[in-house]
């Protein structure tokens, strides 16, 4: 059993058994003043069970010492591999559920009836500039930094903030936005990971909730993608976001992953 360092600062923690593969985060890093990893599901290699488990959980605590590691463990995954991380110190957040988009009811309101502004504009932007990165990113509550209060609830909220704020619109990444009369309304990110497109970061400025800005938001961007297999991600603690994307077409549940973080 030993633990790899790589020249990229990530992190292999491996045996003749299995191996577990933890990525460095470059941003977090910067943003938690911290060494920060991510459980990496795809390249590892967990056939089950390490030849030790108590010597695999103390490689890892030695390895990530000082860190703040998240791992999100598909539920399909061997149990074996939570009790491993529990054994080395992660603590269970919350359990995340990816959706995958099929499309919305067939039926009037599908059709705009159901948007109650008439000046509503959705445009896809190259930039992050004009937006007003506190409204957009202190609506959150429910995510599982607010849940860890080794994060904080105000370090969650500035989280969001400046992870808007530093988005960057690209081949790859892209951000809509709703204006209501020139004004920002809302927004969502949308990035693309080659077998399908990621939607997230949905978000309305409070003053302009209630009026069916996210719904429309999602209507134009799953129109831009059409054909594209689209999938978003929520909490299961979240059952007001959960019925919003339910009802906006997510109805298909494409997996469950156990989320879990480690402060070393």
């Amino acid at each position: 059993m030993n633990a790899i360092k790589s020249s990229d600062r990530d992190i292999l923690i491996k045996d003749e058994k299995s191996s577990i593969y933890f990525k460095h985060l470059e941003w977090d890093t910067d943003f938690f003043a911290r060494p920060c990893f991510f459980f990496d599901a795809g390249r590892t290699l967990f056939k089950g069970h390490f030849v030790s488990k108590h010597v695999a959980s103390k490689h890892i605590i030695s390895a990530l010492e000082g860190s703040f590691t998240t791992a999100k463990i598909d539920t399909s995954m061997p149990h074996a591999l939570v009790e491993t991380f529990e054994d080395a110190g992660f603590r269970y957040i919350l359990t995340e559920v990816t959706l995958e988009f099929f499309g919305r009811p067939a039926d009037k309101n599908s059709e705009g009836a159901d948007y109650k502004h008439d000046d509503v504009e959705i445009r896809k932007l190259d930039s992050v500039e004009s937006l007003p990165f506190e409204d957009f990113g202190r609506s959150y509550s429910l995510t599982r930094f607010h849940i860890d209060n080794r994060v904080g609830f105000e370090k969650a909220q500035l989280l969001w903030v400046e992870y808007i704020r530093n988005y960057k619109p690209g081949a790859r990444n892209h951000i809509f936005a709703a204006f209501i009369n020139g004004e920002a309304a809302g927004v969502i990110l949308a990035n693309d990971n080659d077998d399908h497109i990621a939607l997230f970061f949905v978000s309305v400025v409070e003053k302009f909730r209630g009026l069916k800005i996210g719904s429309k938001l999602i209507k134009e961007v799953t129109k831009f993608f059409n054909g594209r297999k689209i999938l978003t991600g929520t909490q299961t603690n979240n059952v007001k976001a959960l019925n919003f994307y339910i009802s906006n077409g997510f109805t298909r549940v494409e997996s469950t992953k156990t989320i879990m973080h480690k402060w070393g």
